[in-house]
């Protein structure tokens, strides 16, 4: 995923006033790889949303995308290992003062 990344955005890089990224890093390794492989990060946006709403709208898109795996318990497994890899990298670079967190309902 990293040198995807690192080969899209060096396509684009003297055109461009920056890059969104959005679900990356997924954990902090790959966070401190990107910034020193390829650019360092200047913020983060974190959309924080209750569990409720991200199963809610999970089992919504399931009603139309065909995957097997979006039903009820899938999307609960889904959310703990999301919590347990996410929260390391908004810790992470909250420390870095580089978190802009937006709450959502």
């Amino acid at each position: 995923m990293l040198t995807l990344l690192k080969e899209a955005i060096a396509k684009v890089a003297s055109t461009s006033k920056g890059f969104l990224i959005d679900g990356y890093p997924r954990n902090v390794e790959q966070g401190t790889r990107f910034e020193s492989d390829v650019y360092p990060v200047d913020c983060v946006i974190y959309f924080q949303v209750s569990d409720e709403t991200m199963t809610t709208r999970l089992l919504k898109r399931g009603e139309t995308s065909g995957r097997a795996d979006d039903n009820e318990e899938t999307i609960k497994q889904r959310i703990i290992t999301f919590h347990a890899e996410t929260q390391p990298v908004i810790d992470y670079y909250k420390k870095a003062k580089k978190v802009h967190q937006v709450s959502m309902k």
